[in-house]
């Protein structure tokens, strides 16, 4: 969004980067999104398995913010090897195929660890290949929510958690330009926290993301008002809160 005169633009950039100084970005920290899973796989394995990752487009900077993180954190685990990679190019379809191609040259998977929007695809890649379904990161995906659901109801359970960007970045994008204009301070560079979903609170995302759709918070002025703040005081941002009844 711009200013009516030209002297004084001010544009605000969500999920991508720029460097004009007349630019305000915010953004996700995908580091973090990499951390988060090689720490819950990390755990969940008790230190010991095999990890299939599953990557997104060549040459990106989040696909590679993202590897590293998952790399680097399953490194202190010893016990735990990854023993694949694809490019699921954060596609369910592509996913699937990917995960299917490399699946006969692969021993017994533990874990996968994923980018977000292609869990789906490596569960029906596992299942096409009559293989036992290994713990997936999901990536808020109304598809995905649905099929950890329905495993999670199966004797047995499902446990993993989900983790993404939120679509709803755009409204934020929207209220921080309106308080940018309205003369308040905003540092040039803001992050926003990534939408982690647990499996306590997976029902109540399930319910509130439409079919075809990706899970989102409803972000209002007040957030990005506290947003900002909270990137001005370098202090963390108050995580999404789960929807109502969640």
């Amino acid at each position: 969004m711009t200013a009516s005169k030209e002297e004084s633009s001010k544009i605000v950039v969500f999920d991508a980067l720029a460097t004009e100084p007349c630019v305000y970005t915010i953004t996700f920290d995908y580091k973090t999104l990499g951390q988060l899973q090689a720490d819950f796989i990390g755990k969940k394995l008790n230190g010991k398995g095999n990890v299939l990752e599953v990557r997104g487009m060549a040459g990106n900077a989040v696909d590679e913010e993202i590897h590293q993180a998952v790399i680097a954190g399953l490194a202190k685990f010893p016990g735990i090897k990854v023993v694949g990679s694809v490019r699921g190019n954060w596609t369910q379809t592509i996913a699937q195929k990917e995960v299917g191609g490399v699946l006969p040259t692969l021993p017994e998977i533990d874990a996968v660890a994923t980018q977000g929007g292609d869990g789906w695809g490596v569960y029906q890649a596992f299942k096409s290949a009559g293989r036992p379904a290994p713990t997936i990161v999901m990536g808020n995906r109304q598809d995905e929510l649905k099929l950890w659901d329905d495993l999670t109801a199966q004797p047995g359970g499902y446990d993993t958690f989900s983790v993404s960007s939120a679509p709803g970045i755009a409204s934020v994008a929207f209220w921080v330009a309106q308080q940018v204009l309205a003369g308040k301070h905003a540092p040039n560079e803001m992050i926003m926290p990534l939408l982690t979903i647990e499996g306590k609170d997976l029902k109540a995302w399930l319910a509130s993301t439409p079919q075809g759709g990706v899970a989102t918070p409803v972000y209002s002025q007040q957030y990005a008002v506290d947003l900002i703040d909270a990137n001005a005081a370098g202090r963390p941002v108050p995580p999404p809160v789960p929807p109502s009844g969640g």
